[in-house]
């Protein structure tokens, strides 16, 4: 078994879950569905769902650029669609989705989505808010959802407690194994024992009590650049993708705003890795509808005191 200190008493649980998102938590109560018995600790440096949770769109598409993706996205949506169908009052909300995306590469696009979205063409983006150029087309799809992740994850970890135990605060310096035990080693001191361990770090891939253990994997951190806008949506407002340049606008009904996000080229890299140089694509000259959205959003964007507004520059994990 892993050495432990006599001055540093242990605790012993099956399943130590190191990371209190939205990834930690459900992962936490899938343990405890399937085995009601199981001593279950959730750790976390911060408070529950206070990371990249708090921080993230909480969007869904049914789609992956690989069928294993495409087989993650479908078990999602079915597990989503169950957790809404067993529990009422959860922040998940059903969205219309628009896709735009260039004509050339429809075949792409449907091989891409997962056939439950039944993607059809259609003339126009609704609302007329992007302007899209002659060489794109316009799909609308099903399947698509948006969650308050970080509210989300606030809930799930509430019904939770008492039936598995809560660190919140508690940072994890090691983590050290035999063929029997994990030992986390915590900031606090002691050392919590476990029969496995999970990691749900989210961004935070390079901490040094893992770094070694992550870096085989090849995991990556996705960099975004989001804002809103102070524009109420309307009522029947679609989620629109830009499929190409990896983008998107939601509507946030229950916020009375807009939120872009768009996914910063060239530096989703490994953590420790050198920084990689963006890709110069050759259709970079071409008007592109994610420019056309800047072009009719910048008003929308300026401060009423006419003083220029950056966005704000966000780091979330690959989900």
């Amino acid at each position: 078994m892993v050495g432990v200190s006599a001055t540093t008493p242990a605790k012993t649980v099956d399943v130590a879950v190191v990371g209190a998102g939205i990834i930690g938590v459900m992962t936490a109560r899938e343990i405890l569905r399937r085995d009601p018995g199981a001593r279950v600790a959730v750790l976390d440096q911060d408070a529950v769902g206070s990371g990249a949770s708090r921080r993230s769109a909480g969007l869904h598409f049914p789609r992956g650029a690989t069928e294993r993706v495409r087989r993650m996205s479908e078990y999602s949506q079915d597990h989503y669609a169950k957790l809404t169908a067993e529990r009422s009052g959860l922040p998940i909300h059903t969205l219309g989705m628009t896709l735009v995306a260039d004509d050339a590469g429809e075949a792409q696009l449907r091989r891409t989505y997962l056939p439950g979205a039944r993607l059809s063409r259609v003339g126009s983006v609704p609302g007329g808010f992007v302007r899209v150029p002659a060489e794109y087309g316009v799909w609308e799809g099903e399947g698509c959802q948006y969650a308050d992740v970080h509210a989300l994850t606030g809930l799930l970890a509430r019904e939770l407690r008492g039936r598995a135990a809560f660190h919140e605060g508690v940072q994890v310096t090691a983590v050290e194994s035999d063929e029997d035990t994990v030992a986390l080693r915590l900031g606090t001191g002691r050392t919590l024992l476990a029969r496995q361990a999970l990691l749900a770090p989210g961004p935070w891939l390079a901490a040094p009590a893992w770094k070694d253990l992550v870096a085989p994997l090849g995991a990556r951190v996705k960099k975004v650049v989001a804002l809103h806008i102070e524009q109420q949506p309307r009522e029947d407002d679609h989620a629109i993708v830009f499929h190409d340049e990896d983008a998107f606008l939601l509507p946030l009904h229950e916020r009375g705003a807009l939120a872009v996000q768009l996914h910063l080229p060239g530096v989703g890299r490994r953590p420790g890795h050198p920084r990689r140089r963006p890709v110069r694509r050759p259709s970079a000259r071409r008007t592109r509808p994610v420019g056309a959205l800047r072009a009719r959003t910048r008003s929308a964007c300026a401060p009423p005191d006419g003083s220029s507004a950056t966005p704000t520059g966000r780091t979330a994990s690959p989900s």
